[in-house]
């Protein structure tokens, strides 16, 4: 196969070479649960929030880079999503996945979760910014402060 590939014209290498890089990046997005409430109280004296990951492109995401990992409100073209970032990484195949949000009466605590790539994985070696966009339907918690809680599993 190797010879047959080195026979090739430069640019049929090129575009396979290019269709390689683009699976590969295609495989460094984030995932998580696609929503989550049970509606029933955990025992500690919080609710379980319902909550919906959008696939949405904010102008504002990219301010959200220099910040600390965390939770942030942001509201554009009038909806507001809450965006848990994980913070600087040194490559590719970072996720997130969260697990649940509760409200506690004051607060919304976020248990997420970041998965990074395997021993052995390749993954481009830039710094990345892993963040999940959420949308919470119940209104009046925009713009309670969130706090994350990262799990190992």
């Amino acid at each position: 196969m190797s010879r047959l590939f080195f026979r090739t014209s430069p640019s049929m290498r090129m575009i396979f070479l290019l269709g390689c890089l683009i699976m590969v990046l295609s495989a460094c997005g984030t995932s998580s649960a696609n929503s989550g409430s049970s509606g029933k109280e955990d025992g500690a004296g919080s609710v379980p929030v319902e909550f919906k990951v959008e696939d949405v492109q904010l102008e504002k995401l990219g301010e959200l880079q220099s910040r600390p990992a965390g939770a942030y409100w942001v509201t554009e073209n009038d909806k507001t999503y809450l965006v848990v970032t994980a913070g600087e990484k040194p490559s590719a195949g970072y996720a997130i996945e969260i697990k649940e949000i509760t409200y506690n009466g004051e607060q919304l605590q976020v248990i997420a979760q970041l998965k990074g790539p395997g021993p052995g994985d390749i993954v481009a070696e830039v710094l990345t910014y892993p963040m999940i966009v959420l949308s919470i339907p119940d209104a009046k918690l925009h713009e309670v402060p969130a706090t994350v809680e990262w799990t190992e599993k």
